[in-house]
């Protein structure tokens, strides 16, 4: 029975940053540890509430445009021809958000030195923001991490004073010269609490989102986790459209369709950290490739089950591979934990993938579908009812996904633009 949700703003930004960073350990809390710095500094330098706000989405998101787990450690490890591309794709994506547009400057903004600065002319308030970005991010991306912090804290800082007005406003230098002279800043940053001290601490604390605005990002997050490949640019589209679709034509009453749709925008959340190089496989998966893509479904459950005030989403989310005979993954769940969302997004799931083209493989008819999943049906996977709900409307509910997947696919051309497109399949 839906009751309402209500989900605090930042929790869902931490969330989605700690997730964004899943793919590695040389990755783990990036994201989170600029984020730190960045509030440091807005503190120091008595920055606005809206400035703080600003700068504490932007910095926690700004390397949403680095779309895979490869483009992210090359990113990391200055692998990369410009660092602008993954700054303008990320602004991109972005300034769809509500209220995001001062955000999505700072993240295109975000890798420019003084001088670079200078010759684009921004908005100085952007400009500002931006430039914390760029000593938070240059100084978590120059940690060695294999040292402990108070071992290599002064060269940090040594490092940080070199840029001071020539790469880096100086206001901005000063005022981490005066939060870093703390060993406090320093263990605080290398933290493994650090999500909870910023969940804590943080500017964008009891801004709460309601159904509406949980979808809103939800549809912002889809693109984060489905833009990163041609292969996957419109699967959680189709997947959402169709689950909203069979919950309405199951009966279910409208705001449970809605929350399925928004488990839908979120079910392959844990796809972050499945390299491209699996994803786009052009032939069956080696058991081990099969191990690592496992894996997805848990990090989805594990990032959602951390925002409070989600109600069944993450598990209608999480729970798409589950089958009612326990044979699914990663819970092995039976039909005696699979609620009817869960049951819905598992059908969802698979008939939009049995539709698509795949590396491997081209999209099935509508008939052929149908078939597959009649026999999953009858080997004690799929719920019956469902599937009959389905193949009752199959025509009306597949149009409904595939008008959602041609949205989808026109949006991946038009954010991310032809060549930006081609770099993110690898």
């Amino acid at each position: 029975m839906y009751s309402g949700i209500s989900v605090d703003l930042s929790d869902m930004l931490l969330s989605i940053s700690e997730a964004l960073d899943l793919a590695s350990p040389s990755l783990s809390q990036h994201q989170l540890r600029v984020a730190f710095v960045a509030w440091e500094l807005a503190e120091a330098l008595d920055l606005p509430q809206k400035d703080k706000e600003t700068l504490f989405i932007a910095a926690l998101l700004h390397d949403v445009g680095a779309l895979s787990p490869e483009d992210k450690l090359d990113v990391r490890a200055s692998r990369v021809e410009s660092m602008d591309e993954h700054c303008v794709v990320g602004a991109g994506l972005l300034a769809q958000g509500p209220g995001l547009a001062e955000a999505a400057e700072v993240v295109r903004l975000h890798h420019a030195t003084l001088p670079e600065l200078e010759v684009r002319g921004p908005d100085q308030r952007v400009a500002l923001l931006a430039q914390i970005v760029l000593l938070a991010d240059t100084l978590e991306r120059s940690m060695d991490r294999r040292i402990y912090v108070l071992h290599q804290h002064d060269d940090l800082t040594a490092e940080i004073r070199r840029m001071s007005g020539c790469a880096i406003d100086r206001r901005v230098v000063e005022a981490f010269l005066l939060v870093s002279g703390r060993d406090e800043f320093w263990l605080n940053l290398v933290s493994p609490r650090l999500f909870a001290f910023l969940s804590e601490r943080n500017p964008c604390r009891r801004l709460q989102l309601d159904l509406d605005g949980v979808r809103t990002w939800s549809l912002l997050v889809r693109e984060i986790i489905d833009f990163r490949s041609p292969f996957t640019a419109t699967h959680s589209a189709g997947v959402s459209a169709s689950a909203g679709a069979l919950a309405r034509a199951f009966g279910l009453p409208e705001p449970e369709a809605r929350l399925l749709e928004i488990a839908g925008n979120l079910h392959d959340l844990g796809k972050m950290v499945v390299p491209n190089a699996i994803l786009e496989k052009a032939g069956p998966l080696s058991d081990e490739e099969f191990a690592v893509m496992r894996q997805h479904t848990y990090h989805t459950y594990l990032v959602l089950n951390s925002m409070k005030g989600l109600g069944g989403i993450s598990e209608w989310a999480a729970f798409h591979h589950e089958k009612l005979d326990g044979s699914g993954y990663p819970f092995r769940i039976g039909a005696g934990g699979l609620s009817i969302g869960s049951r819905i997004m598992a059908v969802a799931d698979m008939c939009t993938a049995l539709a698509e083209d795949r590396p491997y493989r081209q999209g099935m008819r509508r008939d052929e579908i149908i078939d597959v999943l009649r026999d999953g049906v009858r080997r004690g996977l799929l719920d019956k009812a469902v599937v009959a709900t389905l193949e009752s409307r199959r025509d009306d509910i597949i149009d409904i996904s595939d008008a959602a997947q041609r949205e989808a696919r026109n949006k991946f051309s038009r954010h991310l633009g032809a060549e930006a497109a081609r770099s993110v399949s690898r």
